[in-house]
């Protein structure tokens, strides 16, 4: 089906989409090989942990964009794996807390190298100005449907 200029196939989203899946299973496969207990959702969480550990389980919803019920199940995950500890916030007893253990530092260390080099890999050869041109126009893709899902934009 053609729309206006362009096929669906064709589409950004559709493209990033399919991009995004590749590069997921390529960074699962990785992790795998490199001996490690967790997968890509499971690593995304461990990559915020580091950046801020003890963030709330609403702020890795905000952060990750995953569903609910797929945050609960990755942090049940991990929790039985020994990478993370969820805690009852001493302010607020009904938030819990997400904080990183040792093992899922280590884990997600690794996980980050080998993600970066997996990138490196992916953009050779990609000039930085049409890297970054990509960026911005996903990005504002982003921001539009954020938009959207807000209801401001019909």
């Amino acid at each position: 089906m053609k729309t206006e200029w362009f096929e669906f196939s064709d589409s950004l989203g559709y493209l990033t989409l399919v991009t995004s899946r590749l590069f997921i299973s390529v960074l699962g496969r990785k992790l795998g090989d490199a001996g490690l207990d967790f997968g890509p959702e499971q690593w995304a969480v461990l990559r915020m942990l580091l950046n801020e550990d003890g963030l709330s389980q609403e702020e890795l919803l905000r952060l990750t964009r995953y569903e609910k019920s797929t945050l609960s199940r990755v942090l049940d995950g991990m929790e039985k794996k020994g990478l993370i500890v969820r805690k009852r916030d001493p302010e607020d007893g009904r938030r819990k807390k997400v904080f990183i253990t040792p093992k899922g530092v280590a884990g997600g260390e690794t996980g980050t190298e080998i993600a970066a080099r997996n990138l490196v890999l992916l953009y050779e050869g990609i000039p930085r100005e049409e890297f970054m041109l990509c960026r911005k126009m996903i990005e504002e893709m982003q921001s539009r449907l954020l938009r959207m899902l807000r209801g401001e934009v019909a």
